[in-house]
């Protein structure tokens, strides 16, 4: 792994100095309080004002932040994380309840849809968030391949697979998890439902020996991106971050729940307490967290979606790596991901904006020839070209039995909207383009 460079500590050197000197010390405290984003030491040593050198203006904006240490979360270095809440933070906050803490009945996106319509949503960002999470951990399928798996519910046929299938099945039982408090347990369970069948029994829901050899790679290229601290005092580690998980505003600190759920995600994938799957572990818990919160629209976006695309992914790992270079301080990888919620709840409104709207125009031609479902099968082939449709998977999709399935493929049929043909015994219906 190549060096990262560390941010640098001021030294009692530098106190003295600008305790010497009343016009550094005024410089240095306007330049640092100007900041308006949180800037880590790689942007600050480039982007220092003319005049003032980027490690003083560094020592001074460690000590305008407010920076505080988290005391229940040891860095497994002999230290703590920390954590501060700057404007530009609070402007993040803002903005991800404005775009996600709604109620369904008044002013969420979701107000006037169907439970079944809602329901439809829900399945559609589970799959993606499954396909999508394991895509990131290495995960070698197409899209089209894992839906098409997880809409016919049809076996698994490699390791890939079966990565997606066990997040989607760990995606739907986070809502019966979401009712128990965080602990050693829990974490064991939600690792266990996503390695099945992918580990031997003996690592599935088990933390790290000392003569595992973990470490974080890029599955790309293989490079070594992360050494997670040492397996000695894992447990004790991981209790203190159950402890915080499980804590209220009597520690006399109070942290938002989108702020606490992101502190979750980073410390599971930065402690890698499992032999494998600490990265899907990791976002299934950032979700198991907001949805014990009530922030029940996380149900309807798919974070590993952006995280997966080059600029995110890049500035996902970067965030990590923030943190550790710079004094372990947690307000780096919080900042991120709440411009990864916010981006994920814009695509999510945009999206239902558009199915909306289609949805709209076919109707009012097809009112009263088709019922709701056959008119979603419609508007969903009018926009996938050449999609393959059967009754199990359109049972799926839809929530129904089989036969409810069969008889809505073949009303389509025999009014003109699908052609049936044959993929070995089942039969496939294919949009005519009505």
């Amino acid at each position: 792994m190549t060096k990262i460079e560390q941010a640098p500590h001021p030294g009692s050197d530098f106190i003295k100095r600008v305790m010497d000197d009343p016009k550094l010390f005024a410089t240095l405290r306007a330049a640092a309080l100007a900041e308006q984003e949180y800037h880590p030491w790689r942007h600050v040593k480039y982007h220092a004002p003319e005049g003032i050198d980027a490690r003083d203006l560094w020592a001074a904006l460690l000590f305008v932040r407010a920076i505080r240490p988290v005391a229940r979360l040891d860095n497994g270095h002999g230290g703590h994380f920390s954590l501060a809440h700057p404007e530009a933070l609070k402007r993040r906050v803002d903005n991800v309840y404005r775009a996600l803490n709604f109620s369904i009945e008044t002013d969420s996106p979701f107000k006037g849809l169907d439970s079944d319509r809602r329901r439809m949503y829900i399945q559609r960002s589970l799959r993606e968030e499954a396909i999508s999470s394991s895509q990131l951990e290495g995960a070698v399928t197409t899209r089209r391949v894992a839906r098409e798996m997880l809409l016919t519910k049809r076996e698994p046929k490699d390791r890939s697979e079966r990565m997606i299938l066990n997040n989607y099945l760990t995606m739907e039982r986070l809502g019966e998890w979401k009712d128990k408090p965080l602990s050693l347990q829990l974490l064991k369970d939600i690792h266990g439902q996503l390695t099945e069948g992918e580990l031997d029994d003996s690592q599935r829901g088990r933390f790290k020996q000392s003569n595992d050899d973990v470490v974080v790679a890029n599955p790309l290229n293989g490079e070594v991106v992360h050494y997670p601290p040492s397996c000695e005092g894992l447990e004790e580690r991981l209790r203190k971050l159950v402890d915080f998980a499980n804590a209220g505003d009597e520690d006399g600190v109070f942290y938002y729940p989108v702020e606490k759920a992101a502190i979750l995600h980073f410390m599971i994938g930065y402690e890698h307490p499992f032999c494998d799957g600490n990265g899907r572990t990791a976002r299934a818990v950032f979700y198991w967290y907001l949805l014990r919160k009530g922030w029940w629209l996380v149900e309807f976006l798919s974070i590993s979606s952006l995280l997966k695309r080059p600029a995110w992914r890049k500035r996902y790992e970067q965030a990590y790596l923030d943190v550790e270079t710079c004094g372990f301080d947690l307000t780096y990888f919080v900042l991120f991901q709440m411009d990864c919620l916010v981006e994920a709840a814009k695509e999510l409104h945009a999206h239902i904006d558009r199915e909306q709207k289609d949805a709209k125009a076919i109707e009012g031609l097809l009112r009263g020839v088709l019922n709701q479902r056959q008119l979603d099968l419609v508007r969903h082939a009018r926009r996938h070209d050449g999609y393959v449709y059967t009754a199990a998977e359109h049972a799926s999709w839809q929530g129904i039995s089989l036969n409810s399935a069969r008889t809505d493929l073949e009303g389509l049929r025999t009014k003109g909207f699908l052609e049936l043909s044959k993929r070995g015994r089942t039969k496939v219906y294919t949009y005519k383009g009505n």
